[in-house]
């Protein structure tokens, strides 16, 4: 596309988009059903106050959790009943007055449940495919398809992922049945390339497999493809459509690995009825595509696959989960950014149509305009791409497109409605968003601002990331192992750690200098009592008592060191455990049985315990003066003088040189004495103190048995804490 058509290409964006917003308003203004009607009196309700929208929706999310009337009542006026949640007037008194009643509870809980029920079928075509069809059949007589869709994602047993895969078995045996009674139509049975199947099912991966996880990306993948196989295979014989849905990105590369293997394997790869979804607001949605592209030109001979592009459902979620990991957010964080980006992967697919058939998934009128703009410009026969909508949401802006003679597909979710509320509240919170065309849409903004080509976004928000933070930098984030490459660091550090297990025996440490003694203690991997995970010189009760001297005779100079100079030598020991991360989690790994989550997040702690008190200290050594006419008044911390460290295993790193840094930076030489069966983790803390450069005698490391060397330091009159 060349810089001459770029005006062209807006103007007809805008022609189009004036045409298809104004036959969206005719839908809207047609007559709603009763539940129609409830749910826009709701939306008008919570959109009018963010407050009472949050609480609401908490209490529908956990409405399938509440048993008795009592709770849900209970729940209700706890959620509602609160400063900030504007009521509607006298319903604050109506409810506290009903609750006080158990008969009244009764008729609150019936109501709240009705209602949530009433909203969810808004959303929900039934609760099985036989419900479901009536609404895929009343679809189809308004010129529009359908996906179908199991709710339902991140199963908790086998038995719940088996009870899935027999539900999509049985769902790909009786739908085609009753399909194939179903008189075809062209707009929507059929593209310039070909006949489509009239059935169309869409599967979450995470449903089929309870340890869906991708830090365990291979078994997972193989876990997931074997689950698949009886699917795909069942789908292809009754000649229907399968699509891969997107869920949070931690799960993406997992499952675009699971969409590529399983769509090269011979079976399977000249296969064309299949599809994935893409998400656009997604900072690396485009770069996928090209990668997409790229992969089944090479892998699949050009054999195409279907992209149903959106722009994301777990916004909120993926930028929440990245604070709270301090991750970078993988999402775009503005709504015009994901719609530029939206617009980008629009054209890349219609550019690519040959080997990804586009399908672009969206109710906004200015990205459906778009598509359609850029389909003339690239010359693509009518009905080339196609459209998608939400059932329940997105139905007005399809009927309107149907209209126009688009091909439509309504994305139709059905299962228990209580259960599938998690989807439902993703749906309301759509809804309800500020920046969300079907709320503007609603509001007759002017065609003007709803049709505006995105532009620049605007400057981060106060609460974006990077903003904030403590003044001591915040906390060390964890490992992402969803990622790949984390994956193979780590991956890499077990086998060279798992080559050198017990090769090297622990020293004791006195005053700078490694000993040993006549004791040595092997320590077996709990997962593998064949192999041993470390050996370590047990000290005797002579070299504890030696150590405890050694930090004593330390004592005086350490404690008139300079703060700063001790609050930068826990700097550097925090520098030393992130260069050596994956190391001492693979130790981890073998001596004391963590899983790689569990000890990457000891070590992280680890790190914030060093740059905290460092900080701490700092801020803490400042004197306090209180001074008057004829009196000198400061107030000021000093240290105690041998701080003995004596930490259990279960977080071998992290409470260690927690209790041990903080004593450290005090002015308190140390004497570590790690669990019994953690002493080469522990041995880790002595060696990145060593190599920030701690002076001799102000760190020691006594590892042995607690009942000799721990009572010996202990009852020692030299030690102060």
């Amino acid at each position: 596309m060349t810089q001459q058509t770029v005006e062209p290409i807006e103007a007809a964006t805008q022609e189009k988009g004036q045409i298809l917003l104004a036959a969206l308003r005719r839908e809207e203004r047609k007559i709603a059903s009763p539940t129609d009607a409830f749910y826009d009196a709701v939306m008008a309700l919570t959109t009018a106050d963010d407050k009472l929208k949050v609480e609401l929706f908490r209490f529908v999310d956990a409405l399938p959790a509440l048993k008795s009337d009592e709770s849900v009542a209970r729940h209700l006026e706890e959620y509602l009943l609160q400063p900030g949640v504007t009521l509607p007037p006298g319903f604050d008194r109506l409810l506290k007055a009903a609750g006080a009643v158990p008969l009244s509870r009764k008729a609150v809980a019936l109501s709240a449940k009705i209602g949530a029920e009433g909203m969810a079928k808004r959303f929900i075509a039934g609760r099985n495919a036989k419900e479901a069809t009536g609404a895929v059949e009343r679809l189809r007589k308004q010129n529009m398809t359908f996906t179908l869709d199991l709710l339902g994602e991140a199963v908790t047993s086998e038995t719940e992922a088996l009870a899935y895969q027999k539900k999509y078995l049985d769902l790909l045996t009786e739908l085609p049945a009753t399909a194939a009674h179903w008189a075809t139509n062209p707009q929507t049975d059929a593209t310039p390339t070909g006949a489509l199947p009239k059935v169309n099912v869409s599967v979450k991966l995470s449903s089929l497999y309870a340890r869906f996880d991708p830090m365990a990306a291979t078994a997972t993948a193989d876990a997931v493809k074997e689950r698949l196989r009886p699917i795909l295979r069942l789908a292809r014989e009754k000649g229907a459509f399968v699509n891969f849905d997107m869920e949070q990105h931690d799960y993406a590369n997992v499952s675009g690995r699971v969409f590529r293997e399983i769509f090269t394997e011979s079976e399977f790869a000249d296969w064309a009825d299949v599809g994935i979804v893409a998400q656009a607001y997604l900072q690396d949605a485009e770069a996928d595509l090209h990668d997409l592209a790229q992969w089944v030109r090479a892998e699949r001979s050009g054999v195409p696959v279907t992209v149903r592009l959106v722009k994301g459902a777990y916004w909120d979620y993926e930028t929440i989960t990245s604070a709270q990991r301090g991750h970078p957010v993988p999402v775009w964080q503005t709504k015009r950014e994901t719609d530029a980006c939206f617009e980008r992967c629009t054209e890349y697919l219609i550019a690519n149509a040959d080997v990804l058939r586009p399908a672009i998934a969206t109710h906004n009128a200015r990205s459906a305009a778009k598509a359609q703009a850029l389909a003339a410009a690239y010359g693509l026969a009518p009905r080339t791409i196609e459209f998608q909508v939400l059932f329940g949401m997105g139905e007005t802006i399809g009927r309107a497109l149907a209209a126009q003679g688009e091909r439509v597909r309504v994305y139709v979710p059905f299962g228990e409605l209580l259960p599938g509320m998690a989807y439902l509240v993703r749906r309301l919170l759509e809804n309800t968003s500020n920046d969300s065309f079907v709320r503007k849409g609603g509001e007759s903004v002017s065609a003007d601002i709803l049709l505006a080509s995105p532009v620049a976004p605007a400057p981060l928000s106060p609460h974006a990331e990077g903003a904030d933070k403590p003044s001591w930098g915040g906390n060390e984030p964890e490992t992402d192992f969803a990622e790949p490459a984390n994956q193979r660091l780590m991956q890499n550090a077990l086998a060279s750690v798992k080559a050198t297990l017990g090769a090297t025996i622990i020293p004791i440490v006195i005053n700078g200098v490694c000993e040993q003694s006549g004791e040595i203690v092997e320590r077996l991997d709990p997962s593998d009592n064949s192999r041993v995970a470390s050996r370590t010189f047990y000290a005797t009760r002579e070299q504890a008592e030696r150590a405890v001297f050694a930090a004593d005779r330390a004592f005086a100079s350490w404690r008139d060191t300079p703060v700063v100079e001790r609050a930068n030598l826990l700097r550097r020991v925090a520098s030393e455990f992130q260069r050596r991360r994956f190391e001492i989690c693979a130790h981890m790994v073998y001596e004391v049985g963590k899983p790689w989550r569990e000890a990457d997040g000891d070590v992280a702690e680890a790190i914030d315990f060093c740059r905290f008190y460092a900080s701490e200290m700092e801020r803490l050594s400042a004197p306090r003066r209180r001074n008057i006419p004829g009196e000198w008044n400061e107030y000021f911390y000093d240290a105690r003088g041998v701080a003995v460290i004596i930490a259990p295993w279960n977080f071998p790193l992290a409470i260690l040189t927690g209790m041990a840094v903080a004593a450290l930076v005090a002015g308190n030489p140390i004497v570590l004495k790690p669990a019994e069966q953690s002493c080469r983790v522990g041995y880790f803390l002595q060696e990145a103190l060593e190599a920030a450069g701690v002076p001799l005698g102000v760190s020691n490391f006594i590892p042995g048995d607690g009942e000799i060397v721990g009572s010996a330091m202990v009852n020692d009159p030299r030690t102060a804490l």
